[in-house]
């Protein structure tokens, strides 16, 4: 979480390339997870206090903004600081609140986390996907 800032320019960065061709995302229906929440409070930066959860929804909310005129249609598995009983039930919602929003499947959920880490050796970003035809997008 030290690098918060450097994270945010990197998504506003991603974003600023990626939303420059608008129509590629037009259409699509995107879930965004801010990770943990309520008394799920993830990783804490043991100089500053500041929890994990917290983090998540303010970049899950800076992702929303970057997406406001990409033409995806934006779905959010939290909106405050509420406790989500487990993963299974994030992704439920998800596809809950897609079927609702848009009547189908999301084409994307994209979970946020920042993990804890007390070495200073060790930096970066990790993507994890679920199927085999994800990889590219992972890549």
């Amino acid at each position: 979480m030290k690098n918060f800032s450097k994270i945010i320019a990197g998504l506003s960065l991603l974003f600023a390339l990626s939303v420059g061709a608008a129509s590629h995302l037009s259409g699509k229906l995107i879930a965004l997870d801010a990770g943990h929440g309520g008394t799920e409070t993830g990783a804490k930066n043991v100089s500053t206090g500041v929890k994990e959860k917290d983090v998540n929804l303010a970049v899950v909310y800076a992702l929303k903004e970057k997406f406001k005129d990409s033409g995806a249609q934006i779905v959010l598995t939290r909106i405050g600081d509420e406790t989500l009983d487990s993963r299974k039930s994030r992704v439920d919602y998800a596809i809950e609140q897609c079927k609702f929003l848009a009547g189908r499947k999301c084409d994307i959920l994209v979970s946020i986390h920042h993990n804890g880490n007390s070495s200073t050796t060790h930096d970066g970003t990790m993507v994890i996907y679920n199927e085999r035809g994800d990889k590219p997008l992972a890549i």
